[in-house]
């Protein structure tokens, strides 16, 4: 199901028509990974649109009624607190100089500059409009042109640029304009098979660039000097885009399936990749809102009698409105008809369309329009963000997103409707607009999203989500971003509607921060096959990586081999629209933390795959992660992990290794795949996708093998020494294949003269990787690893298991060359007791004990028991608790009302958390899904759960409806387990005492121990 919900009746979905006259394959007219129909055919009713979109939808004769209201009953100008109020005097000085070379010219030798033909690039790159042409000699600069020079371009570095003398002409493209004229589209065709249009690249996208922009600049300096000169200038900008846009046609993006020669397309075309502003439709209206920017300072001025005289009407000011805005505006909002299904009318585009609109509705004087954006920005919020206010593709596409809105929502703030004006949208009016009030999610959105950070303020690298580069232009992460600094970043994080925590410790001034990362996202979109990948952010940098976002080798990127996980017969995972199942999460501040979770839907050949992380604190600089991996299921387990993106490394191993192949290719042969675009064309003449064939197992290259017989070492060793090392001691499996290799680290082929990834650097960045490879029937395994991040001296002194030979559970015993000594303990089946060894005996899920100079901290998360020495602990479990209700809709006041009692919370003590308490509910014993909670109260039979956000769900009879995205209906009993968690510690001080603190009665030997807020003191025996 789409994250959208159900939108699309089944009834529907088997009587839609295929698809004629396509402009390319059916795939490629959906805006997201999700959707893969073509949306324009699908059969809707209006009442079904209306129904879905909260009351309203467009209709053509809606789009055909939009009007500007009379220019007297007009605020003009709207913009002046957006525009002109955060104007520094540098910046006024820096807009006189850019208006000067329209000052030497006239007005009316302004009016013909504005080309009537469209831009367009070559072999299906982005079209220009703001993202303009860059010098062609590869210096990286920004190409200039100025109207008191028309006829000429040039370089920032001093020397001008004649792209028909640098390009020979090879050939042009002629066709019918909307205008009834002949347009001519020259192009050079080079030996590599790269087109280059010689004017829709170059001059025509300059001047369409510049001239935008200069309409805005003049009219800005109108309103803050009232020189006419300025207001005359922007005036015949405008008209001449007004005269120039109705010939422009729709230029298609050229995706694969599209020939060159078709790119340009007629305007009462629809397709997703074309437009008349822009090649995707969604983002047509950012370009030309910057002209009803400008036309809003000068609408009012005594500056249009001369141009009265050449229209029709003798009203120049009508004609604009009508052939420049209009006309773009009700193109934009009739693709809006033409694609109703959410995948493309929620898409991470709309935000900068809203924008668009915005400020077309407030410059222009068509207040519907600003009510339209609203609209959409509202169903954004509401159908897009999960319960935990995540956008769920990725955290660059979340900041495209949720930035997007609030950017959008900040052109309308304050906005006032003309007097008397009601809408036909919503009924109402907006007076003194506040966004806080029309968008109250969002701010909670930007919050989240800032947290979703490494301590170094770039984003967390999951699924489609961009690296900031240190040569990239912009030295902050991102220019969207609310901050770079990463306020919060090392306490334990967890998104559980998303899928994705963080255990994590340490403080900037002291430089001992560190991450251990466990993504279990689902896939909604520009998803990675990336189920329970694990990251290590180290200190200083992100040491076990991610490659994020990329689009040379995007397939590597993409698939479960690119990642740190295990991959099971050699194939990467299944897309699933639901995160992992999370067992087990205690994010303890400064003590060892721990995440579990389960996700076997993404093998289906597989009944478990498993992953945990501990998290290990050794005094206050060092830390330390065990990792525990179970697979069940296949034949082939594949181990992975791969070192650092961005610092280079060698690795080295302890098993004997010698020369294996190549590539890790089932073959040995190396595959270098072309760039991405003429890569994905290949496949698309042989009928493929990329994601229907792997051949990137041939990137894996220099590969040597060893064999596994017993634990190992092996270090992920920086070149740079102000770079930790990250140490890895392997404890299981007890044999397997060993195999080490190089891949291509991808982020570091940034070209900051291009703009873009340079494949040819592909192979210059590579990075280390490690394989334990297993083969068997049916098999079974378990890997344990313990990562070691370290600063140059060694932490870890010894590791060894101290259950050899069990199958269940997993102890560990690690000693530190500091003197500390920590016991770690772990069970798949908390249900059973297992006695592990001198005198140690465990029932439960995780235990933890801590010991230095004879003092010792022992911590228990959900467990029935633990034996160690002279302390024995016994629990007795909660029992699950059946769901009845969720009561209340406000987010702040939400109860889930269970129906039984925890004996060991009465009626007059509630139970309390400091910070929210996640709690886990499933249903029919499996489809987990996790949500906070702040107090649990008893109240006659029923249990209330008063949760600190709404859960995300409502439930009645039986069956759980989801009330944000991905809007899932899952039937099933409905349960929810309350975990319990005991700490205990001793003082060579007082021999033979316990302090204990316990969210549950806990017995310590004879003597029990309630419910408690603060230490008691207790003796052992």
């Amino acid at each position: 199901m789409s994250k959208f919900g159900e939108f699309i009746p089944k009834s529907a979905r088997s009587k839609a028509p295929t698809p004629t006259g396509s402009t390319g394959p059916p795939a490629l007219d959906a805006t997201s990974g999700l959707g893969s129909d073509r949306l324009s055919e699908r059969p809707f009713s209006q009442a079904d649109l209306e129904q879905y979109y909260g009351g309203f939808f467009p209709t053509p004769e809606w789009a055909d009624a939009l009007q500007p209201v009379p220019r007297d009953s007009r605020a003009n100008p709207q913009l002046t607190d957006i525009l002109v109020q955060p104007l520094t005097p540098e910046r006024i000085e820096r807009l006189k100089q850019d208006a000067e070379p329209y000052l030497r010219v006239s007005p009316n030798d302004l009016i013909g500059m504005a080309p009537v033909r469209n831009r367009i690039a070559g072999n299906a790159r982005v079209m220009p409009s703001t993202r303009i042409a860059r010098c062609p000699d590869g210096d990286g600069e920004t190409l200039t042109w100025r109207p008191d020079d028309p006829d000429k371009i040039r370089c920032p570095q001093g020397h001008a640029v004649d792209p028909f003398a640098r390009y020979p002409q090879t050939g042009s493209i002629r066709i019918t304009g909307p205008g009834g004229d002949e347009q001519d589209y020259p192009y050079h065709d080079a030996p590599d098979g790269k087109r280059i249009y010689l004017n829709g690249e170059f001059m025509d996208s300059l001047r369409v660039y510049y001239l935008i922009e200069a309409a805005k600049t003049l009219g800005i300096l109108y309103r803050l000097t009232s020189e006419v000169a300025y207001a005359q200038r922007a005036a015949a900008i405008l008209y001449d885009f007004a005269r120039a846009v109705p010939h422009w046609p729709k230029t298609h993006r050229g995706r694969p399936g599209i020939a060159e020669d078709d790119r340009l397309r007629p305007v009462t075309e629809y397709p997703v990749y074309a437009g008349i502003w822009y090649d995707k439709y969604h983002t047509g209206t950012r370009h030309f809102c910057t002209l009803a920017e400008g036309y809003d300072f000068i609408v009012n001025t005594p500056v249009w009698d001369a141009l009265d005289t050449s229209v029709p009407g003798r009203d120049a000011r009508a004609w604009i409105e009508n052939d420049l805005f209009l006309y773009s505006v009700k193109d934009a909002i009739r693709y809006d008809i033409h694609y109703p299904h959410p995948d493309a009318a929620l898409s991470n585009y709309i935000p900068s369309q809203a924008a668009g609109f915005i400020l077309i509705g407030r410059g222009v004087g068509i207040p519907e329009l600003v009510h339209y954006a609203y609209w959409k920005l509202r169903q954004l919020a509401e159908k897009t963000l999960m319960a935990d206010d995540v956008f769920p593709e990725s955290m660059s596409y979340g900041a495209m997103h949720i930035h997007g809105i609030a950017r959008a929502s900040e052109k309308g703030q304050g906005y006032t409707d003309p007097p008397g004006f009601i809408s036909s949208i919503d009924g109402g009016r907006f007076d003194n607009l506040d966004n806080a009030r029309e968008l109250p999610v969002l701010r909670r959105a930007v919050e989240t999203l800032a947290t979703m950070v490494y301590p170094d303020g770039n984003y967390i690298q999951a699924h489609d989500t961009h690296h900031k580069m240190r040569q990239r232009k912009n030295t902050t992460p991102e220019e969207t971003r609310p901050s770079t600094s990463a306020a919060g970043a090392t306490r334990p994080l967890i998104y559980p509607a998303f899928g994705h925590a963080c255990l994590a410790r340490g403080e900037a001034p002291k430089g001992n921060q560190i991450q251990a990362h466990l993504h279990y996202s689902g896939n909604w979109g520009h998803h990675h096959d990336d189920m329970l990948n694990f990251i290590l952010w180290s200190y200083k940098e992100e040491m076990i990586s991610d490659i994020g976002y990329q689009l040379t080798y995007n397939g590597f990127s993409h698939i479960a081999a690119g990642h740190n996980l295990v991959v099971v017969d050699r194939n990467t995972q299944k897309s699933v629209n639901a995160p992992g199942g999370l067992l087990g999460w205690h994010p303890a501040e400064d003590e060892v933390q721990v995440i579990e979770v389960s996700a076997p839907e993404v093998y289906p050949q597989c009944s478990t795959y498993r992953r945990t992380l501990f998290l290990i604190p050794i005094g206050e600089t060092d830390n330390l992660v065990l990792d525990i991996f179970d697979v069940e299921g296949g034949s082939i387990h594949e181990w992975m992990a791969q070192g650092s993106c961005m610092v280079g490394q060698a690795l080295d191993v302890s098993v004997p290794t010698q020369y294996h192949a190549d590539s890790y290719a089932d073959d040995g042969q190396p595959f270098t795949p072309p760039a991405h675009r003429e890569w994905e064309k290949q496949l698309h003449v042989r009928g493929l996708k990329s994601r229907d064939v792997n051949p990137w197992y041939g990137v894996f290259r220099n590969v040597r093998k060893g064999r596994v017989e017993g634990p190992f070492t092996a270090t992920f060793r920086a070149e740079n020494p102000d770079m930790p090392d990250v140490r890895l001691h392997m404890l299981l499996p007890p044999e397997g294949d060993l195999y080490t290799c190089t891949v291509p680290t991808l982020r570091q082929c940034w070209s900051n003269a291009l703009q873009i990834e340079d494949h040819s650097l592909v192979e210059k960045f590579r990075m280390p990787k490690l394989v334990i490879r297993r083969e068997g029937e049916n098999l079974r395994s378990r890997f344990v690893a313990l990562w070691e991040p370290a600063r140059g001296s060694r932490v870890v002194k010894e590791v060894k298991t101290l259950a050899p030979g069990h199958a269940e559970p997993v102890a560990v015993e690690i000693r530190t060359t500091g003197g500390h000594t920590v016991q770690l303990f772990y069970s798949s089946d908390p249900s059973k007791r297992h006695e592990i060894s001198n005198g140690m005996a465990f029932q439960g899920r995780y235990a933890s004990v801590t010991s230095r100079c004879e003092n010792k901290q022992i911590t228990l998360y959900d467990c029935a028991s633990f034996h160690n020495g002279d302390l024995k602990l016994t629990l007795s479990p909660r029992p699950a608790l059946s769901v009845e209700e969720v009561r209340g809709q406000d987010r702040d006041n939400v109860v889930l009302v269970l129906n039984g009692v925890w004996t060991d919370i009465p009626e007059d003590r509630p139970l309390r958390f400091e910070r929210p308490e996640l709690v886990v509910l499933s249903q029919n014993g499996g489809h987990q899904r996790a949500f906070p909670i702040q107090a649990v109260e008893r109240q006659g039979n029923s249990t209330l759960l008063r949760c600190s956000r709404h859960p995300g769900f409502d439930y009645d009879s039986g069956v759980l409806t989801e009330t944000t995205t991905p809007f899932q209906v899952v039937e099933g009993k409905a349960e929810v387990r309350l975990p319990s968690r005991v700490w205990a510690r001793s003082n060579i001080a007082r021999k033979g005492v316990w302090e204990v603190l316990t969210t549950d009665a806990v017995t310590v030997g004879t003597h029990r121990v309630e419910r408690s807020d603060d230490w008691v003191a207790v003796k052992a025996r």
